[in-house]
């Protein structure tokens, strides 16, 4: 047949009448408009075909089959009747953004090479509530489709001579996996970095409709062909094995730690072979990383379930001595053990959320969405949310250095959210203060940090986000200097002043350095910003529009700021005034002193690095990821002897002493550790009980 559109939307139904509605429509209203919609309908006992046949549209292809024929067997009838050579697949269930195959369209009119395009997709409720958004990196998955299916059904586009030359849809279950991976094997495949498709968990969805034995049968079997069309039929694999690989990691488990340890050695074999096979796709740094990553989470999920000795032993087993030694020297930090810190998250003391609550993380292990304002609302042009918890004792002085540059309620949106706080009456405060002014939302049980500050951006109306925690301020003139920043660089994605560090009673301490002679935008920073921590939170703001592409801070909780500026660093410029209009409080009952303390600090620093590592160009990854090493092994070793002077606390400075040396070994962690070393040997000597003969001699006249 002559082709006649430039693609061919291809959408299977099944009793979908709740919402092919908002399927359809999501694809009329497509900004590209050159394409025939096949829409196929396998057999439904229900309204669909009615509401289908509704429309009129003349690129509407409507497609009936007597009887149910399964997915599979409708998607190649679909790709028998598509009248042109690319196809987007689409469910009746989901969302297309209107801009989808316009941008699919153009990808693959630039990459001719290009087979199968998917896209970042965000994951609703059936009520269209955001759950999450699945942000898969391209460039892994090549090595990830082996041991699941990382792309988005709805979200592709193909060649239709690919996938014919594929065996189009061969399998009655995981159809879509066994489809990819086949294409992968000899066609480019690509992931486009940009949400493009709601993709609805609704009652009707494939994997809730079917048996979920026989789909994880499917899933199962299919893996396995794939570790095998690499390794060969002889290579063994058990089925609790083969699950791990899945990241069903719970059977394995429980057959104990030395299946555990030849799990990961299988995984070590699997990817050697895939190394060494020639692939279209193959890329070794990429396969290398996506490895590493892979492992780093089976770890993740093991350090929380075994016991210190069993993960000592397998961290031993698997060649990981640097990770063994910073669990050995967790047992001597300050406050807990080493059960408590296993799993390298330091848990904040909290009252037990609703049962509601207790599946979403304190700590997210991904970027949380921030969602774009609803159109129509106001839009004031900035918006100072103050994140607070029991730091009642500094907000005053915080929201006055804010009301005292206020431009007015349709210029800037104050607004105070409280996560749970138990120190004092946060309400009365802000309403004392504000006098109606600042805005006040209370976490319904505390959240953690990272998830109070996900709910400020969320909460956030205006252009420019100031993130100002309730125990830091800034001076007058900070609001219009980083205003004057914004409107001489408008292609700033942020911007931020030079700050002073102050102390409980607001006493300046020392003023930062200055990055630059003059405000401007910054060159190199994602380079500067990345080896080392420059900038304190108050003084940055943020474009929310960056936080809407970027998302929420995520992964740790110290050093989830630094995390952050590399991020946005990574794809936005950055503006700068070297004068000193912010001011970060120094406290010991701060997040930063009680990370500290508890060794924390620099267990985060170290998941921090190796997160910042993938913003970074291939060719300077490993230069600055050293150098961050360095520079942050030398700030540890210096923190190791405030915290043996500040808070008397031996164990944890001689803790943070040796993860420093860990970090970088060099002359200077090492010179750290024997001056701490001589420091307290010096401090117990004075403390010997002295005899007589031992006293020092006194000039009192009545000593004899």
């Amino acid at each position: 047949m002559e082709a006649c559109h430039s693609v061919t939307v291809l959408m299977p139904v099944y009793n979908a009448r709740k919402h092919v509605r908002e399927a359809i429509e999501s694809i009329l209203g497509q900004t590209y408009t050159e394409f025939e919609f096949l829409i196929i309908d396998d057999g439904s006992t229900d309204a669909t075909p009615e509401i289908v046949c509704s429309y009129t549209d003349p690129r509407i292809r409507f497609i009936r089959n007597e009887e149910n024929r399964g997915v599979s067997a409708v998607l190649n009838q679909g790709i028998g009747l598509a009248s042109s050579g690319l196809i987007a697949r689409m469910d009746a269930d989901d969302i297309s953004y209107p801009e989808r195959l316009e941008k699919q369209v153009a990808f693959f009119r630039e990459h001719p090479e290009i087979a199968l395009l998917s896209t970042w997709a965000r994951v609703v409720a059936a009520d269209k509530t955001p759950l999450r958004t699945e942000k898969w990196k391209s460039q892994y998955y090549y090595y990830n489709l082996n041991f699941a299916c990382w792309i988005y059904h709805p979200t592709v586009m193909y060649r239709r001579s690919a996938v014919t030359a594929s065996g189009k849809y061969s399998t009655r279950y995981a159809e879509d996996h066994n489809l990819w991976w086949q294409m992968a094997r000899n066609y480019k495949i690509h992931n486009l970095p940009e949400v493009l498709l709601d993709y609805r968990l609704a009652d009707e969805s494939l994997s809730r409709v079917t048996r979920k034995a026989e789909y994880e049968a499917a899933q199962h079997a299919q893996v396995l062909r794939n570790i095998r069309y690499y390794t060969g039929e002889g290579f063994r694999l058990s089925h609790h094995e083969v699950r791990c690989l899945m990241l069903d990691c719970e059977p394995v488990l429980k057959e104990g730690i030395m299946a555990i340890a030849r799990c990961f050695r299988k995984l070590d074999h699997i990817t050697g072979y895939i190394l060494a096979m020639e692939n279209v796709n193959r890329d070794e740094a990429a396969i290398r990383e996506a490895a590493y990553f892979k492992k780093e989470w089976m770890l993740s999920f093991f350090a929380g379930r075994l016991s210190g000795p069993e993960l000592i032993f397998l961290l031993i087993s698997l060649g990981c001595w640097k990770k063994a030694a910073l669990l050995l020297s967790a047992k001597f930090s300050q406050p807990g053990s080493v059960a408590a810190h296993r799993n390298g998250k330091i848990r904040e003391a909290a009252e037990t959320p609703p049962e509601t609550a207790k599946a979403i993380p304190r700590i997210p292990h991904n970027p949380p969405e921030i969602l774009p304002v609803p159109a129509g609302e106001a839009r004031p042009r900035w918006s100072v949310m103050i994140p607070v918890f029991n730091c009642i004792g500094y907000l005053e002085e915080t929201l006055q250095s804010v009301l005292l540059q206020d431009p007015g309620p349709d210029i800037m949106q104050i607004e105070v959210i409280d996560d749970h706080s138990t120190d004092g009456d946060v309400a009365a405060l802000v309403t004392r203060l504000g006098q109606g002014r600042v805005g006040y939302h209370r976490q319904p049980y505390n959240r953690g940090s990272l998830r109070n500050f996900e709910t400020c951006l969320n909460r956030a109306k205006g252009e420019w986000i100031h993130l100002l925690h309730g125990d830091d301020l800034v001076k007058p003139g900070f609001y219009g200097e980083i205003g004057n920043l914004f409107a001489r660089y408008p292609q700033a994605g942020a911007a931020f002043t030079n700050h002073i560090f102050i102390n409980e009673a607001g006493g300046e301490l020392s003023y930062y350095r200055s990055l630059a002679g003059s405000a401007g935008l910054l060159p190199d920073w994602l380079a500067r910003i990345a080896s080392r921590q420059y900038v304190q939170p108050p003084a940055m703001v943020v474009k929310r529009r960056v936080y809407e592409h970027l998302g929420s801070f995520f992964a740790v909780h110290f050093g989830e700021d630094w995390e952050m500026w590399v991020r946005i660093a990574a794809h936005y410029p950055v503006a700068y005034s070297p004068r000193h209009l912010a001011k970060y409080r120094y406290h010991r009952n701060n997040i930063t002193s009680r990370s500290f303390l508890s060794g924390q600090s620099i267990r985060d620093i170290h998941t921090v690095i190796r997160i910042v590592r993938q913003y970074l160009p291939r060719d300077q990854q490993r230069h600055l990821q050293k150098a961050a090493r360095r520079n942050y092994a030398a700030y540890f070793a210096n923190t190791s002897h405030r915290i043996f002077t500040e808070f008397r606390n031996p164990k944890a400075a001689f803790t943070q002493a040796w993860r420093a040396w860990i970090m970088s070994p060099n002359a200077l962690t090492s010179a750290s550790m024997l001056k701490l070393a001589g420091r307290y040997i010096y401090s117990m000597l004075r403390k010997l009980p002295q005899t007589d003969e031992r006293r020092p001699y006194s000039t009192n006249p009545t000593h004899h």
